[in-house]
């Protein structure tokens, strides 16, 4: 029997669609056989441990210090003068009286001529003034000798015209006579009486002009620039042949001698800094300079908070000769070593997460501790370990010591080797 064309359109998509089923599903149901899940093996990392032991141990504290010297000086100019002379560059050391700049003196010099000759003239009005005196006081005595003759005369006359001896004129000649000599005698008193206060004025006029003069000697001896003490030019602000005008700067200077580092000290070890500075306990300390260890000591702390600053400065004296080649302003690690504490525990970096976390070991599996950071110790080899305060580790137990990015509470762990801090 023929099967009509249409139904033959019908039937073989049908026919094909439901093959592509079966044989869909087959593979499904063998794959899902084929890949059934098997019990999964956990996976065990590899690690290095570490046995927990106490100590007694100084904690190191790394702080960032600046050089600075307490004796720094910026030597100015203080007259109006040329620069002839200037012995110095930036760096170069220096001793206690060397000639750094020589100004030049010439307008000095004339000025200190004028005040000298200005106290010579006063000192030569004051003696003037003395002799004047001496004579003027000659000539009140013997006025007042003449106003006594006049008198005597005056009263002869008076006494002949009372006899009608004398004439009347002569009688007023005598008179007037008289009269002028008061007056040259009242002018005199006035003279000698001035004499104070004339005497008061020049000796004033000397007292300025010879204070004067001592400035001028002192702009004379300005001339000269000095080093104030031993110590290292820091910067030179002049050339030969600038003009300078008094408070401009020529050159800045500090003492070797006196060349300090100063740190801030967090506030977290600030109690005890306190309590060792108050007992007289010395705080040691160093820094490296060009490779080597310069030893250092805490002196004191400073008394204002700068603005912003998480903790105080502290002052540390240099105890080494190498401080006579650091430069102010250097920035320097500072290793601070705090007073022994009991019952510390160090541990290798490798050991604490997030700064204050470590992972104990119990039957290979680590378990989170939270630890108080309190320093860093600095073994002879210069290995560096972190020293660390918990009551959740005791002598004994055994924590990781191995970096792990995944480390979590629960990781299983095989130990490789387990070591002890010596």
């Amino acid at each position: 029997m023929k099967i009509p064309a249409n139904y033959l359109k019908i039937i073989i998509p049908w026919g094909l669609i439901g093959c592509i089923a079966i044989l869909l599903i087959y593979i499904v149901f063998f794959a899902q056989k084929a890949t059934k899940p098997s019990n999964l093996t956990e996976r065990t990392w590899r690690v290095e441990a570490l046995r927990v032991t106490n100590g007694a141990y100084a904690p190191q504290v790394v702080l960032y210090g600046k050089v600075e010297s307490p004796q720094t000086s910026t030597l100015e100019s203080t007259i109006k003068a040329d620069v002839n002379v200037v012995n110095v560059k930036e760096g170069q050391f220096v001793k206690q009286g060397e000639l750094l700049i020589q100004l030049d003196d010439r307008e000095a010099a004339i000025n200190l001529t004028q005040q000298k000759a200005e106290v010579t003239d006063l000192e030569s009005q004051i003696k003037s003034e003395y002799n004047r005196y001496n004579f003027d006081k000659q000539s009140y005595d013997h006025e007042k000798a003449l106003v006594k003759l006049q008198k005597r005369e005056m009263e002869r006359f008076a006494y002949l015209v009372k006899q009608q001896a004398g004439s009347e004129s002569a009688l007023d000649q005598a008179e007037q006579k008289l009269r002028e000599l008061n007056l040259k005698v009242s002018g005199r008193e006035l003279m000698l009486e001035d004499h104070k206060h004339r005497l008061t004025m020049l000796k004033a006029k000397l007292a300025k002009a010879k204070a004067t003069l001592d400035q001028a000697k002192l702009d004379m001896q300005r001339t000269k620039i000095f080093a104030p003490f031993n110590g290292r030019v820091m910067r030179v602000n002049v050339s030969v042949g600038d003009r300078m005008q008094p408070g401009e700067p020529l050159v800045e200077i500090f003492d070797i001698n006196d060349i300090e580092i100063r740190a801030p000290i967090p506030t977290t070890y600030l109690t005890e800094v306190k309590r060792a500075l108050l007992s007289k306990t010395v705080l040691a300390a160093y820094t490296l300079v060009d490779d080597k260890k310069v030893s250092l000591q805490l002196r004191r702390i400073a008394g204002m908070v700068e603005k912003g600053q998480g903790g105080v400065d502290g002052l540390f004296d240099i105890l080494d000769d190498r401080k006579y080649y650091l430069s102010i302003g250097r920035i320097v690690e500072v290793y601070l070593e705090l007073p022994k504490e009991k019952d510390i525990i160090a541990i290798p970096p490798q050991s604490i997460y997030d700064s204050n976390r470590v992972y104990k070991i119990i039957n290979n599996r680590l378990q989170a501790v939270n630890v108080k950071q309190i320093g860093q110790l600095t073994n002879g080899d210069n290995s560096q370990y972190i020293l660390i305060k918990t009551k959740q580790l005791k002598p004994g137990d055994i924590i990781l010591a191995t970096s792990l990015p995944n480390a979590r509470s629960g990781l299983k762990v095989d130990i490789s080797q387990t070591t002890s801090l010596k």
